[in-house]
C-alpha cells in the first residue's frame, strides 16, 4: 500500500512538475548521495562527466573492502559482500567489481527526493554507511571469510 502511495504521488508530482525538473531533481539527489558516501568512506566515485549523470553512480568503497591482488576473483568479492549486506543488514545495493576495484552502484528516483514521500532516505544511507565500515572491520579482523 505505501509503495503503491509513494508510486501514485511520485506520478503526480513528476506530471505537474515537468520532467526536466524531475530529471535536474534526480541527478542532484544521485550526486548529493554520492557525495555523501564519498567523503564517509574517504573514496572517489566512477561517474560519467556532470550533465551525463542520471539517477545511477559508482562509489569506491573504503580501503579495507579492496582485495589484494592475487586473491577470491574480484567478481566473488563483490557478490559475497551484496549478499553480506541484504542477509546481515537488509540492505540491497549492488556491489560492482570494475578495474581491479569494488564500488556501489547507487541509484536514486522520485520517491528519494519528493519532500514527504521518504523522509528516511538519509538515514538509510548513514545505515549503509555503517555497514560498510562494519565490513571493513571484520574483513581486516577476519579476512573475508568472516563476513
Amino acid at each position: 500500500a505505501a509503495a503503491a502511495t509513494a508510486a501514485a504521488s511520485a506520478s503526480s508530482f513528476s506530471s505537474a512538475s515537468g520532467v526536466a525538473v524531475v530529471r535536474g531533481r534526480i541527478h542532484q539527489a544521485t550526486a548529493r548521495a554520492a557525495e555523501h558516501l564519498r567523503a564517509a568512506f574517504g573514496t572517489d566515485d566512477l561517474c560519467p562527466p556532470q550533465g551525463m549523470q542520471g539517477a545511477m553512480a559508482l562509489v569506491c568503497l573504503p580501503q579495507p573492502l579492496q582485495p589484494q591482488a592475487g586473491e577470491v576473483p574480484l567478481s566473488a568479492y563483490a557478490k559475497g559482500l551484496q549478499d553480506h549486506l541484504h542477509t546481515e543488514h537488509r540492505i540491497e545495493v549492488p556491489v560492482k567489481a570494475l578495474s581491479g576495484r569494488l564500488y556501489l552502484r547507487i541509484s536514486t528516483h522520485l520517491y528519494n527526493i519528493v519532500p514527504g514521500l521518504h523522509p528516511q532516505t538519509a538515514s538509510e544511507f548513514d545505515h549503509l554507511v555503517q555497514a560498510i565500515m562494519a565490513a571493513g572491520t571484520k574483513v581486516q579482523d577476519h579476512g573475508w571469510g568472516g563476513l
